[in-house]
């Protein structure tokens, strides 16, 4: 259907709007709980309530620190749920597809710059089949990320329409800010984004006249405002970072073993695991190989003067910090992801560049990822997925004690308060889902507990991770007190007197 249509705008319209469809809103219309990483969504739709409730941000089950970074999420999560009169598990659940919406509508508009409509669609798709991060969900991240398209959209058409309009100078630096009070990094990525193509112009541009935006005195601008909230709004980030970033210099994990959750020893799992792992492997290695090339086009380019290639550092300056940001930082394990965001669309324009006039290889590149899109994006639902009977689940572990110690494979924290309370141990606590525990391990984790949670999620993270269920061996139902059951989650105390 691609190829067929690819002489028309109207037909690559409707099909890439049937692929979005496929991809993202079918996905959504048969699970029960419509929020991608559903647990973490409802709890950051709680704090948002809070917001409506109490007009500030409650402080007692996030770290401030944290809370201090993202206000601009919670506060801009409040002021459209108010406003629309929408709840905010709607909000969490919808969230998703809107950021997919309009990263590809943002990407239409930034290829439509330099390309014609039916290539800018194309890329629209390429971008969208591309995007496996899962980094879409309702958070503060998504919604910088949101902000770090709209100001390279808007500092693009500075760069390559010569404009000096005001209006958009101001509109970037209320995304800008809106960034920086939103998510450390992604505002620190835009404004070291913004200083690279700067530099890139003073190397390279210098008798080529742009906007007058790309001049010193915005680059110091962008800083200030940058150092300014975080050393006077946030006076722990400096520490934080410079501590974070010590840390992981003298980690052993290499960012390669840390994309998909992999140690330095063996790879296990399951079938989706292992699909997953090479969807999402795949995908970032093309990326790469196209930005690095890229990057050697461009600069061969400009040692021969070619006048083309001078325009387009303006794509490889977001390349190159987007780099070295995956180059540099782990993250949390989520550096080379959240480097492939950043670099993605301007990758997507080369490759349009360069396949916009042999559109079978285009296409079948397009369908290609399509096709890797599923593994890379939906292998990892099996315990990013939370049915109802986990939340209810969740909610009953409210009821026991306070200083209770509770095994418990949860993976993010539910939006219920009083577990923040609760001592929970774990497998992923103890020896890291790298290779398969002991029956040491296993049998000191549930040995420490006072409860023992055994849920169809906790069933499938086992899976998913180990290839089978590492609690098979045990019975629960012996010696055990069950406590509680809906079916899909129980309680067990080993400490509470049973009787037969």
């Amino acid at each position: 259907m691609l190829y067929v249509s690819k002489n028309s705008e109207r037909k690559i319209a409707i099909v890439g709007i049937l692929i979005f469809f496929f991809l993202f809103v079918i996905p959504l219309l048969v699970v029960e709980n419509k929020a991608a990483w559903t647990s973490i969504s409802y709890s950051r739709a709680y704090q948002v309530d809070f917001v409506l409730s109490a007009g500030h941000i409650q402080f007692s089950t996030i770290d401030p620190w944290e809370l201090m970074n993202w206000p601009g999420f919670f506060f801009i999560s409040a002021c459209v749920s108010a406003i629309t009169g929408l709840s905010t598990i709607f909000l969490a659940d919808v969230f998703p597809l809107f950021v997919l919406a309009f990263i590809g509508i943002v990407t239409y508009a930034v290829l439509k710059l330099k390309f014609s409509s039916i290539f800018s669609l194309l890329g629209s798709l390429l971008v969208l089949a591309s995007f496996y991060t899962g980094q879409e969900y309702f958070s503060p991240q998504a919604t910088a990320f949101i902000f770090y398209l709209g100001v390279l959209l808007l500092v693009g058409k500075l760069f390559f329409t010569k404009s000096r309009s005001n209006s958009l100078v101001l509109c970037i630096f209320i995304l800008f800010i809106a960034a920086v009070t939103t998510h450390l990094l992604t505002s620190f990525i835009i404004m070291a984004g913004i200083i690279a193509v700067y530099l890139t112009r003073k190397l390279f541009l210098r008798k080529v006249r742009v906007s007058s935006f790309f001049s010193l005195v915005m680059c110091v601008l962008f800083v200030s405002i940058f150092l300014f909230y975080h050393a006077f709004v946030i006076n722990r980030t400096f520490v934080e970072v410079t501590n974070s970033l010590y840390t992981q210099l003298l980690g052993q994990d290499n960012h390669i073993t840390q994309v998909a959750g992999i140690s330095q020893s063996r790879v296990i799992g399951s079938t989706a695991y292992n699909l997953e792992i090479i969807g999402t492997y795949g995908i970032t290695i093309m990326a790469v190989v196209i930005a690095l090339v890229s990057l050697v086009i461009v600069l061969y380019g400009i040692i021969k003067c070619r006048p083309e290639a001078k325009s387009e550092v303006f794509w490889i300056a977001w390349i190159v910090v987007a780099a070295v940001l995956g180059l540099s930082v782990s993250y949390g394990g989520e550096g080379i992801a959240r480097a492939f965001m950043f670099m993605l669309l301007p990758a997507c324009y080369f490759v349009i560049k360069y396949l916009r006039k042999k559109p079978v290889i285009l296409i079948t590149l397009i369908v290609l990822l399509l096709f890797i899109h599923f593994p890379a994006s939906y292998a990892h639902d099996n315990y990013l997925y939370v049915p109802s009977s986990e939340l209810k689940g969740a909610q009953a572990l409210t009821y026991i004690p306070s200083d209770s110690v509770v095994f418990y494979e949860y993976l993010a924290p539910f939006p219920y308060n009083a577990n923040q309370s609760r001592h929970f141990v774990n497998i992923q606590l103890l020896a890291g889902f790298y290779s398969m525990p002991n029956s040491t391990i296993i049998d000191g984790a549930l040995g420490e507990a006072n409860y023992v949670v055994y849920s169809s999620l906790q069933n499938n993270v086992y899976n998913y991770f180990f290839g089978s269920n590492i609690l098979d061996s045990h019975n629960f139902y012996q010696n055990q007190t069950r406590l509680y059951d809906n079916g899909q989650f129980k309680i067990f105390s080993p400490t509470i007197p049973y009787y037969d």
